[in-house]
């Protein structure tokens, strides 16, 4: 594990690999603009290009997962919202939530409690306590007075405010960033970037294969493309950038939230680094090691460096939380 955590340590400190003083002159081939595809699940366009018989997308996903734990998908900078926060910040209106579903008869106290006995009234009192979601409901689980379809509503009702308040904050986050998911898109964990490709249009996290066949279009070597752990090639990442230079993949350098052996959990957001210097992908390739740490794979296109890096990952911080990296996706070419 000790030459993984070198390579894991080396993509924060910050690439310093040179340029080569002579670089060769190649002419990349089957490369043109494709179709632009549109994710109807939020009507975003995205462009698209041709690169030999595959098509990636041009820019980075930026998709918010349509669930409540969606804290595998953030903006640059976005702090963590534990549990806490979000009951601190949701609790009136999950107390309104309840008590609407009362109100309309959906669900009702059982007959001849007193107030204080009530689960209507235990709702109230955990959620002004500051109690989590899930300790409310362990709660009412071992509550006998709560029948399940009472159980059922506030499962229910969670779910809903769950979502509205992390996109809040999402929108938050992101507004107070500069808009960054509009230029750069949205940062995943590797778990959420699989859950974040459309069912629609064929399209697929790359595989090392994919990134392997890109890179072979651009004129890189057998001898470089084998290379792991290192930055390879010699000129193929220019082609990736923004520029003159670029064939239209244009990898914007936007950073990520990179994995660190020593973690403080209150300066969660001090992990988001290498914003215009860097740029991250993950592949789809998930590695497990015999001590059982996941690891990923992903590819990495710098300012200063004319490479493309292929190394590992760990997937999560010491303390859980997700590594995070921009997506792109590819399909291939009918």
């Amino acid at each position: 594990m000790k030459k993984i955590l070198i390579v894991t340590l080396s993509i924060i400190t910050g690439f310093s690999a040179c340029k080569k003083e002579e670089n060769p002159i190649y002419t990349v081939t089957g490369v043109q603009p494709a179709e632009t595809f549109i994710d109807h699940r939020d009507g975003k366009e995205y462009a698209c290009i041709e690169i030999g018989d595959q098509i990636w997308m041009a820019e980075n996903l930026a998709y918010i997962i349509p669930e409540p734990e969606i804290f595998g998908c953030r903006t640059f900078n976005e702090e963590y919202l534990s549990a806490k926060n979000i009951t601190s910040r949701a609790g009136q209106q999950f107390i309104d939530s309840m008590n609407a579903a009362f109100g309309r008869n959906e669900i009702a106290d059982p007959e001849g409690l007193e107030d204080s006995e009530k689960p209507s009234t235990k709702i109230a009192n955990w959620t002004r306590a500051g109690n989590t979601f899930e300790e409310m409901n362990t709660q009412a689980e071992a509550d006998q007075t709560f029948s399940p379809a009472i159980i059922q509503v506030m499962k229910r009702n969670q779910t809903i405010i769950l979502l509205q308040v992390s996109q809040e904050h999402k929108k938050e986050a992101d507004e107070a960033n500069g808009n960054y998911s509009q230029q750069y898109g949205l940062l995943y964990s590797y778990e959420a970037a699989l859950k974040a490709v459309p069912q629609e249009g064929g399209w697929r996290i790359p595989t090392d294969a994919d990134w392997l066949k890109l890179e072979k279009q651009l004129g890189m070597s057998q001898e470089e493309l084998n290379k792991k752990n290192e930055w390879r090639g010699d000129i193929q990442g220019i082609f990736l950038k923004e520029g003159e230079q670029g064939i239209g993949f244009n990898a914007r350098f936007s950073g990520g939230k990179l994995y660190t052996p020593k973690y403080d959990s209150n300066s969660d957001n001090e992990t988001f680094t290498r914003k215009g210097q860097n740029a991250y992908f993950w592949t789809a390739e998930k590695i497990s090691e015999p001590d059982t740490t996941s690891l990923g794979m992903i590819r990495s296109v710098a300012l200063f460096n004319d490479q493309i890096l292929r190394t590992n990952t760990f997937l999560k911080n010491e303390d859980g939380h997700p590594v995070l990296f921009s997506v792109r996706l590819v399909k291939d070419k009918e």
